[in-house]
């Protein structure tokens, strides 16, 4: 004998238990039962919301929100100092012009203001 205490047996929760093993391999059966069952019914849905969307578009209606391309302007100040520099206006008061050949990729924007 060793001279410990063997009462791992005698627990409810034994590992080595058959009907908790068994119990175990059901549940974990059950689990993958019912992800299985929630991926096919998202993927229905999915392919549910598709068909929809293209029955609407051959319709000749609006497309799905999913199909279309929105542009989120994350610098519109950026954007409108651009724009008004290549097309001849000025920034911060100061006449600023850009010729084609000086272009490199660059904007010739005055620090300091």
């Amino acid at each position: 004998m060793s001279g410990r205490l063997v009462i791992l047996p005698k627990k409810t929760y034994c590992p080595w238990n058959p009907s908790n093993v068994e119990r175990v391999r059901r549940d974990e059966r059950l689990e993958r039962e019912r992800i299985e069952k929630e991926q096919r019914l998202v993927e229905e849905e999915d392919r549910r919301r598709k068909s929809n969307c293209r029955n609407q578009s051959d319709a000749g209606r609006q497309t799905c929100p999913e199909e279309q391309e929105v542009h989120v302007n994350l610098f519109p100040e950026a954007e409108g100092a651009e724009k008004m520099l290549f097309h001849g206006g000025g920034v911060n008061g100061i006449d600023v012009t850009v010729e084609k050949s000086e272009n490199k990729g660059v904007l010739p924007i005055p620090l300091g203001g």
